[in-house]
């Protein structure tokens, strides 16, 4: 996404922390819930007799509120019906920093998956404060309460993207806002504790390309777990790392030979394809979506060259569960973009406007950060101008059927939103 016009209209709050994992306790990690059944009056909790619901066709869906003065997860309970109703809200323990920053999968719940959602036994959600320079940790609590677990701040700076592959954490250090020239942006890994704990992974540390201007947008692991590949949206390239079997990264190589224009969200088919949007630097109506096969050695190769959708800044990107459909959402625009995927990669545009996000078109758009839920029957996408959350029926055609649209203008306001994830 390309904010440097609002840059000087939105205030942007850095507040750098050194330290090292700061657990947080039980009584503590309670104070920080802030439940909206308790302040409707309804006593009922997030835990208990909705953990039975969390494993049946329920779920939860978890947005960042990226707020200077205090970053908040922002909890909807899903129902069985797609719908979403708000379940609370839980203090990260960091601040965000009010901007629209380049950022994908800044919210992540357990194991990143294609469609950035809860995968198996993995039990905790991690949120990426950019303003105070800190990843949190959550316990998740079907099926949609969270336990703030504690913060890790060791050699984390202004952090827009988390990926994560069995006890293997790595985040996209962007250092400024939209990774800015001259910044020495990096990833850096991270071993996950049972205890939902992080731990430097010494060596793990690496540079991204050096190109400039950066535009750093996304960390995704592959997968196997073996390549990670980080987009620089502004310098048009995929830098690719490989990963040994003790987590540390080595690269990166740097794909200057594909032909990239403004890569910002990736995700992975299940078939292991790469998929990422190309935004065109926020050029009107050239936004595209683009696949590349991922080689062991972290080499990539084009498998299906760039389908325009036809609208603006084109930027984040999911995939079902089957592989056959991804859903794009474009910054200046106003809906979901919906795209057939073949097991070989090839793409083809299904329908540039298959929905819509947020209440009302606008003129600026605002599609942003999206998730699909457990069960991949749902989809959910944040709209940046009006501060909402649109949920839609992912339909067995491809097609989106909308469901409605949620806010809070207190914890969700405009112009700020960053990160979603769903269960």
């Amino acid at each position: 996404m390309r904010t440097a016009g609002r840059r000087a209209t939105i205030g942007l709050a850095v507040v750098a922390l050194a330290g090292t994992w700061i657990g947080v306790g039980t009584a503590s990690a309670s104070t920080n819930h802030e439940s909206a059944g308790a302040r409707s009056g309804d006593q009922e909790g997030a835990g208990g007799q909705d953990d039975a619901e969390g494993q049946g066709g329920a779920g939860g869906v978890f947005a960042a509120s990226n707020q200077p003065t205090g970053n908040k997860i922002v909890a909807f309970r899903r129902g069985a019906d797609g719908r979403l109703t708000q379940a609370g809200t839980y203090a990260t323990g960091g601040s965000g920093d009010g901007m629209p920053d380049n950022s994908a999968n800044s919210v992540i719940l357990g194991e990143e998956s294609p469609t950035n959602h809860l995968s198996h036994e993995h039990r905790f959600l991690f949120a990426a404060n950019l303003g105070s320079s800190s990843i949190s940790v959550f316990r998740y609590q079907a099926p949609a309460g969270l336990q703030l677990l504690g913060t890790e701040s060791r050699g984390i700076s202004h952090p827009t993207s988390i990926a994560l592959r069995g006890n293997v954490l790595y985040v996209l250090n962007a250092q400024r806002f939209n990774c800015d020239p001259g910044t020495g942006a990096n990833i850096t890994g991270f071993r996950l504790g049972e205890d939902g704990s992080l731990t430097p992974i010494p060596g793990s540390t690496r540079p991204l390309s050096g190109l400039t201007p950066s535009g750093c947008a996304q960390v995704a692991f592959n997968p196997r777990g073996d390549v990670l590949t980080v987009t620089e949206v502004e310098a048009n390239v995929i830098d690719t790392y490989t990963v040994d079997r003790d987590g540390v990264a080595h690269g990166p190589i740097v794909n200057t030979n594909l032909p990239s224009n403004g890569p910002f969200g990736t995700t992975y088919t299940n078939h292991g394809v790469l998929l990422a949007t190309q935004n065109f630097q926020a050029g009107p109506a050239v936004g595209g979506l683009a696949s590349y096969a991922v080689g062991s050695s972290g080499t990539l190769t084009r498998t299906s060259p760039t389908v325009i959708n036809g609208q603006t800044d084109t930027c984040w990107v999911v995939n079902t569960e089957n592989g056959k459909y991804a859903y794009v959402t474009s910054a200046f625009s106003n809906f979901v973009s919906s795209y057939r995927v073949g097991d070989d990669g090839s793409l083809a545009l299904l329908n540039p406007t298959a929905g819509m996000v947020g209440p009302v078109p606008t003129p600026l758009g605002g599609g942003l950060d999206e998730t699909l839920s457990g069960n991949g029957r749902y989809l959910y996408a944040r709209n940046v101008f009006e501060g909402s959350i649109s949920g839609f029926r992912v339909e067995n055609d491809g097609s989106l059927t909308k469901l409605g649209d949620v806010s809070d203008p207190v914890n969700l306001p405009s112009g700020s939103a960053l990160g979603i994830a769903g269960r």
